[in-house]
């Protein structure tokens, strides 16, 4: 088992307790045979439990993934068990979605406040605009989704998936709608409610604490932005059917999502497992044919590649290193200690720069 897990490494060019920022420190033996047996989540509890070490383990894993990509164009019988359970496990039902908003939001706002910049938004920023920092690309995101909107005076906009309030509260001060925002997060909400009271803009923008597939009223626009990896593949008929039934005539939504480029797959089990439960990052082409089933026009389509050059490193964006105690142990639901942490959130990193899930998909969708 260490000697094939060796030659992975070799081709990688990782050295097992080399001196090189990516290369592995191991601590105890145990870890080859656990890695061996149950792969992504053998390493990544193993890197928990502290049976190994690596200084940048960003750079370890994108030597390491791509490696393992040449090596292997994810045959069916790695991608359909776990495609398989995307769409019979319903962990996006009624009585099962807050659970999930629950596990992934609701340990408080450090993380996500330095993680996503002073706008609190997700998911990917837009860097096409020439922004230097995180903060001003996104608040070229949130200037790109009111143009693409179209919004006029009065409108009323339904933010689906709302997060902490920013792009709600953007669109109500930058073209001066009503927007109605809704969250599963208990956390997301108390933050966005307190948000508008400071900004002034309680008359314009609310907040509720609600699943999208109850409301029963009727917006000019509907937007939804870092919420569509929440619904699943087997759901996607029931949001577009939703988001057609709440537009009005001639109405414009606009989603936006990451994605993936290399068509239909699977979420990693250990992001799966401890962070995005139920989580998936769609293909277009898993998109697009239930948009036109629901009768919906998709007018405007844009896709942004995340290079290298653009993405900025996580210490760049926390002025964090792996091991800080820092963000997760702010809330006193977190239960899993910070290095557990470290590797979703470098995972996310080296998939932007690996072009796996950098993908934008931004869709203006009108009645038929």
């Amino acid at each position: 088992m260490k000697e094939t897990l060796q030659k992975l490494l070799d081709a990688a060019d990782i050295r097992v307790n080399g001196d090189r920022p990516w290369d592995i420190r191991v601590h105890d033996e145990r870890l080859w045979r656990r890695a061996f047996l149950y792969g992504n989540n053998g390493l990544g509890d193993g890197y928990v439990d502290g049976w190994w070490d690596c200084r940048a383990i960003d750079e370890m894993l994108c030597r390491l993934l791509r490696v393992v990509r040449k090596r292997n164009r994810r045959p069916w019988r790695v991608v359909l068990p776990g495609y398989v359970h995307s769409l019979l496990v319903n962990l996006q039902s009624l009585r099962r979605a807050f659970q999930v908003g629950e596990h992934h939001y609701d340990i408080g706002n450090a993380l996500y406040r330095a993680m996503l910049g002073e706008q609190m938004v997700y998911s990917c920023a837009y860097w096409q605009a020439g922004a230097g920092d995180l903060d001003q690309a996104q608040e070229d995101k949130l200037e790109l989704v009111c143009r693409k909107l179209r919004l006029e005076r009065g409108q009323r906009v339904l933010d689906i998936g709302c997060g902490w309030g920013g792009l709600a509260l953007a669109l109500a001060r930058m073209a001066d709608v009503e927007v109605l925002g809704v969250t599963l997060s208990v956390e997301q909400h108390k933050y966005a409610c307190e948000w508008a009271r400071a900004a002034g803009l309680e008359d314009r923008v609310r907040f509720e604490l609600r699943d999208y597939r109850l409301l029963e009223e009727e917006f000019e626009r509907v937007v939804s932005v870092g919420m569509f990896e929440h619904v699943g593949v087997g759901h996607y008929g029931e949001f577009f059917g939703k988001v057609r039934a709440l537009l009005k005539e001639d109405g414009v939504a606009l989603l936006h999502s990451i994605g993936r480029h290399d068509g239909p797959g699977v979420t990693n089990p250990w992001i799966r497992r401890y962070i995005f439960p139920g989580g998936y990052s769609p293909a277009l082409s898993e998109v697009l044919p239930v948009i036109e089933r629901e009768r919906l026009w998709a007018t405007d389509i844009e896709l942004e590649a995340v290079l290298d050059q653009v993405v900025l490193s996580l210490n760049d964006v926390l002025n964090w290193k792996p091991g800080t105690r820092l963000l997760l142990n702010a809330s006193p639901k977190s239960t899993i200690d910070m290095r557990c942490g470290d590797v979703p959130l470098f995972v996310g990193g080296m998939g932007q720069r690996n072009g796996n899930i950098a993908v934008k998909i931004n869709q203006k969708l009108r009645k038929m």
